[in-house]
């Protein structure tokens, strides 16, 4: 499965921090970013995704993170 989620995540530091909290938790996940799209693009793929789970992780770590519908 891949979920594509709109994030305010501005740099690669911040990208880093997110993704290493993700990897925590999900480790065998694939997670990328696209900081240079206009809605910070954060795609993840994974067997199993609870976008609840991803999306309150990014913001306990104090970012935005919507859940993208499928175009």
């Amino acid at each position: 499965m891949v979920e594509v989620f709109k994030t305010n995540l501005c740099d690669t530091i911040a990208a880093f921090d997110v993704l290493h909290r993700l990897r925590g938790v999900f480790p065998d996940a694939k997670i990328t970013f696209d900081l240079e799209d206009h809605d910070r693009i954060m795609r993840f793929e994974h067997y199993e995704i609870d976008t609840r789970a991803i999306a309150s992780l990014i913001e306990d770590l104090g970012f935005y993170c919507e859940i993208l519908p499928e175009k």
